[in-house]
């Protein structure tokens, strides 16, 4: 029992006020009296600020001026938190029910022992304990996260900081960073993109790793040098992610934490896939990406879209993880928001239909039994013509296929 308890008494009776002081100071308890619920707030608002704040209220619910009801929902419109013990009449059941539900935390009936106050005293200080325990334990847990994420992101920035000085060279430096190696060994890789603009705009990356492969397809905003500096963070961090290897989550924990600390309004959606040969599963893993395509044979297509915010939103924003087993000649075909936003414009109307999501499956499934790399042409022509071949955003268009025989790199 925590016996250092400030607890604040409000009742009008002053016979049984003087009664439940003696009991609970005898507790070693520290207690205030209040005549009623006004006095009773008084005083609480008075103890926030001092070496000695109130730690639990007990209040009769019948007083003048303010009553313990009303007291109760001063104190909820306040938000303060702080355990209430009411006093009631006894069987009065509907006026305990009101209370439940206002918040209060425990109730005693009139007329009650010097012993059953004192336990209901304690039961409600070893609760208050226990809550107070358990958000600190939260709060030490946030902290360890926090510095573990910052020690990690530290890491990435002294990798990002080697690309950093060589932004004076823009455009020309953008196009070698986001080129991707024609052919992979032991992985089928097809692309089509039509970028806006030299600089910024959509961003892939493909890298061997020991456990297989992974890929980071990303939509940043804006075609200018600030959204090359976000491309050029992203293929440095995801190079560190490479060779560090830890969870997808935690990437883009570090990389969010990165953009909110550089304090940008620019927001990056992204999603990152990790062929895994050794345990023969691929992990997707998103930050409010269009979820990628998974391509079976003898199976219906179906996209893999586990929840994530936008890069650059919040601080706490958090990532989830979805898995499943692949196999030899499975194919993921992945794409960014430009593809699904291309649309058929009615000369009459004016009105504008989307490809949208539904739209690419349709083409997904019209050319899955074509190669890999025919099936994304023809997926990507069908869309351009679909739009009569106009576009007013990057577009990028990829396609993976698991070899025959996967093997993890020695």
């Amino acid at each position: 029992m925590d016996t250092e308890l400030h607890i604040l008494i409000a009742e009008d009776e002053e016979g049984l006020a003087r009664t439940m002081t003696v009991v609970l100071r005898s507790a070693g308890y520290l207690v205030t009296t209040a005549a009623n619920g006004s006095l009773a707030l008084e005083a609480l608002l008075r103890a926030l600020d001092s070496p000695t704040p109130v730690d639990m209220l007990i209040t009769d619910i019948q007083m003048p001026a303010m009553t313990g009801m009303e007291l109760i929902d001063e104190i909820n419109r306040r938000g303060l938190e702080i355990p209430v013990l009411a006093v009631t009449g006894f069987g009065e059941k509907k006026l305990v029910i009101e209370l439940m539900r206002k918040g209060c935390d425990e109730y005693i009936d009139k007329p009650f022992t010097s012993l059953e106050l004192r336990a209901r005293v304690e039961a409600l200080a070893r609760r208050r304990a226990q809550v107070k325990h358990a958000a600190e334990l939260r709060r030490r847990e946030r902290e360890e996260r926090n510095a573990e994420l910052e020690r990690e992101a530290e890491r990435y920035r002294t990798r990002f900081d080697d690309l950093r000085t060589r932004i004076n060279e823009a455009a020309s430096e953008y196009r070698r960073l986001t080129t991707v190696a024609p052919s992979f060994q032991n992985l089928g890789v097809a692309i089509e993109s039509r970028s806006l603009d030299d600089m910024g705009g959509d961003i892939v990356d493909i890298r061997a790793m020991p456990f297989g492969f992974g890929i980071l397809l990303a939509d940043v905003a804006g075609h200018d040098i600030g959204a090359s500096y976000h491309t050029m963070l992203l293929k440095a961090f995801f190079d560190q992610h490479c060779v560090e290897g830890g969870s997808g989550e935690n990437f883009f924990a570090i990389v969010n934490k990165a953009l909110i600390k550089n304090r940008t309004e620019r927001m990056v959606a992204a999603v990152m896939v990790r062929l895994r040969y050794d345990t023969m599963h691929v992990e997707v893993t998103a930050a409010a990406h269009l979820p990628p395509t998974f391509v079976r044979a003898g199976e219906a297509i179906e996209p893999i879209q586990p929840g994530g915010y936008l890069l650059g939103a919040f601080e706490d924003g958090e990532f989830e993880t979805k898995s499943m087993p692949i196999h030899p000649h499975d194919r993921i075909v992945l794409y960014t928001d430009g593809m699904q936003q291309l649309g058929l414009t009615d000369a009459r109307t004016g009105r504008t239909t989307r490809l949208g999501v539904t739209g690419l499956d349709m083409l997904i499934e019209r050319h899955r039994d074509r190669s890999l790399k025919d099936m994304i042409h023809a997926v990507w022509t069908d869309a351009l013509a679909y739009a009569s071949n106009r576009t007013d955003d990057d577009l990028m268009l990829i396609g993976l296929e698991i070899p025959e025989a996967p093997h993890v790199r020695g």
